[in-house]
Order: structure tokens, then C-alpha cells, then sequence
């Protein structure tokens, strides 16, 4: 379980620090500080629904409120605080993919593999 909830969080960090090496962007202290900030019983395949139609549309309002947000930073006139602007944005992005779309694929690839792990009886 651990290795398939690490997955979709590092995902941002790491696409993140892509895009920073193919910008040719250096790690500055706005850019370190960016990428600082950022079962009830059911079947994997029930459960993965059940959890996505619950929580799904409160991850991606939380994300675009928090992007459209910070997105007035990325034009700013100071280069540092346009970058952590642009950086937050990514990071914010690519975390959205990474719950949404690979830890459920993730889950239910691997749900063979993890429902022993929990161990539950009923």
C-alpha cells in the first residue's frame, strides 16, 4: 500500500523538478519552498468508486480554486515570485492527475495484490 500511495504523491514533486530541468531553471529558494507546500468492507474495484464519486469533485474544485488563486502570482514583474507561481501551479496540477487518475488505476491494477494485505473479515 505504501508503495502505491507513494506513486501519485511523488509524481508532482518529480514532474515538477522535470520541468524545472528542461526550463533550465535553477532550484532557488522559492522554488524549494514550492515544492515543499504542495475501506468500510467493499470489493477494490467498489471502493475505488465509491471513494472517487465521494471525494473525486471536492479534489478537483479544491485544486482549480487553489490554481486560479495563485495563477495572478505567475505574472508577476519579479522573476522569483513568477516562477513560485508557475511552479505551485504545476505541482497543484500534476498532484490532481496523480489522485485522480494513478493511484485509483494503481489500486485497482494491484487489488489482487493489496486486499490480502488488510486482512479484514467479515
Amino acid at each position: 500500500m505504501a508503495i502505491a500511495t507513494a506513486i501519485p504523491n511523488l509524481f508532482p514533486i518529480l514532474g515538477t523538478e522535470a520541468w524545472l530541468w528542461t526550463t533550465g531553471q535553477g532550484l532557488q529558494l522559492s522554488t524549494v519552498l514550492s515544492l515543499t507546500i504542495a475501506f468500510e468492507g467493499k470489493d477494490h474495484h467498489e471502493a475505488v468508486r465509491f471513494t472517487m464519486d465521494r471525494i473525486g469533485g471536492a479534489i478537483v474544485a479544491t485544486t482549480l480554486i487553489l490554481c486560479s488563486g495563485t495563477a495572478i502570482v505567475m505574472f508577476s514583474a519579479l522573476p522569483q515570485v513568477a516562477l513560485f507561481g508557475t511552479l505551485f501551479v504545476i505541482t497543484l496540477a500534476l498532484a490532481l492527475l496523480g489522485d485522480v487518475f494513478i493511484l485509483p488505476a494503481l489500486l485497482i491494477a494491484g487489488g489482487r495484490f493489496f486486499h490480502p494485505l488488510g486482512g479484514i473479515k467479515k
